[in-house]
C-alpha cells in the first residue's frame, strides 16, 4: 500500500523546478552569447536613445530633419570706387551643435530687377553663431550702381 508523503512530493517538486531553471539559464545564456546585439549607431535600424535611424540621441550623427537650415540676416554692398563693390552678409546658423565645413554661397548686386554683378564662394558655418560672409573688389558691369545686394546659400552638408 502507498501512502502519500508530502515531503517526498515537495522535494521532487524543487528537483524539476532546479532542473526546469538550470535549463532556462542556459538558453538565455546561448541566446544572449549568440544571438543578442547591443543597439549602435551604424545597425541601420532605430533603437537604443536615437531619434530616428542612427542618428540623434546617443549617436554623433545628427538627424536631418532636426537640422534648422541657415538664414540670412543681412547684405548689403558698399562702393569702394566706381563699379566696384564689396559684399558683406551676416548668416545665421541656429543650431547649437550642427555646423557646417563647406557653405557654398552666389553674392548678386542688383541694379533695380538686373543683375549687375556676381560672385560665388565656400566658407565654412560654425554652430550657434552669426556668420559673416564677405567678398571684395567685385566689379559691376558698365560701372553701373547697384541698388540691392542679394546672397544665395546652396543646400549644407550640415555635420
Amino acid at each position: 500500500m502507498s501512502s502519500f508523503r508530502p515531503w517526498a512530493f515537495w522535494r521532487r517538486l524543487q528537483y524539476g523546478a532546479g532542473f526546469v531553471a538550470l535549463w532556462a539559464m542556459t538558453a538565455a545564456g546561448v541566446y544572449f552569447v549568440y544571438f543578442a546585439t547591443e543597439p549602435t549607431c551604424f545597425d541601420g535600424i532605430q533603437n537604443g536613445t536615437e531619434a530616428a535611424i542612427d542618428c540623434d540621441g546617443s549617436c554623433v550623427r545628427i538627424c536631418a530633419l532636426s537640422v534648422i537650415p541657415p538664414q540670412v540676416t543681412w547684405a548689403e554692398s558698399f562702393r569702394i570706387i566706381d563699379g566696384q563693390y564689396n559684399a558683406v552678409a551676416y548668416v545665421e546658423n541656429k543650431n547649437s551643435e550642427a555646423a557646417t565645413p563647406a557653405l557654398s554661397y552666389t553674392f548678386k548686386l542688383y541694379d533695380g530687377g538686373e543683375v549687375i554683378a556676381e560672385r560665388s564662394g565656400v566658407t565654412i558655418l560654425p554652430p550657434n553663431s552669426v556668420y559673416p560672409i564677405f567678398e571684395g573688389r567685385i566689379l559691376t558691369t558698365g560701372g553701373r550702381v547697384p541698388t540691392r545686394t542679394e546672397i544665395v546659400l546652396a543646400p549644407a552638408e550640415m555635420w
